[in-house]
């Protein structure tokens, strides 16, 4: 499972997002006021990186049906760029130098980068790149799937006076607690909508609500919004204000 799970994310370039392949371990002591640092072993790669993706996943509730995981981790770079840190230094190189005693690498980026400066996925930079991804994850909120967007299936009636408060009945889907309902009037939803009062939230696929007014003679759309996600437009969803 998690090394399906790994697979699936490293699809586009070479990973979503930045982790440690094959981190060197180190015993460190101090003997007669000399420092030592002893390199006594190496632990990476996919066997440490897929349990570590995976159980993140598993805190943040799992993959909740989403078929790529990795859109996930894309989806919440773009909509809540703050649940990931982005790294732009860093390479894909090779440094054969020992690390310092500080744990620090012994080369410089610029050398590392030497030994795959050729390759797109080399260096890192703002935003997605090869070698780190879209960064490193702040918490478990990165892996939280996005909640989808309420749909509307029909609104009855479908019609009602421009002055307003005729009742309706509106049927679809991912409809919450708070929920606002609209009517556009040729611009989608929002400043130019008129919003309906009395919006109840009757059940996760129904909604009923009192039309707003004045308004404008036409066919419009009827948008409900909730969790800050706003149903997309369909012909299930016109209401033709008379």
């Amino acid at each position: 499972m998690s090394g399906q799970l790994l697979a699936q994310m490293l699809d586009r370039a070479a990973q979503p997002f930045a982790k440690q392949h094959r981190p060197e371990c180190e015993y460190r002591y101090e003997e007669a006021k000399v420092k030592h640092v002893l390199y006594w072993c190496t632990i990476g790669g996919t066997s440490v990186s897929s349990p570590l993706i995976a159980s993140t996943f598993a805190l943040a509730g799992g993959a909740n049906g989403v078929e790529y995981p990795a859109r996930t981790l894309y989806e919440n770079q773009v909509k809540s760029p703050g649940s990931l840190h982005d790294v732009t230094t860093g390479s894909n190189g090779e440094c054969t130098k020992p690390f310092s005693e500080t744990g620090l690498s012994g080369c410089t980026t610029a050398e590392e980068a030497k030994s795959c400066a050729s390759k797109a996925i080399c260096v890192a930079g703002t935003g997605y790149d090869g070698p780190t991804g879209v960064g490193t994850p702040d918490g478990i909120a990165a892996f939280k799937p996005l909640p989808n967007p309420p749909t509307v299936s029909s609104v009855s009636p479908a019609s009602g006076t421009v002055t307003g408060g005729t009742p309706i009945t509106i049927t679809g889907t991912g409809f919450v607690a708070g929920a606002t309902v609209e009517i556009a009037q040729g611009n989608g939803a929002g400043p130019t909508a008129i919003p309906a009062s009395k919006v109840v939230v009757v059940s996760p696929t129904e909604i009923t609500a009192t039309t707003g007014g004045p308004a404008i003679a036409g066919t419009w759309n009827l948008f409900v919004i909730d969790s800050g996600e706003t149903s997309l437009a369909n012909t299930g969803d016109y209401y033709t204000y008379q």
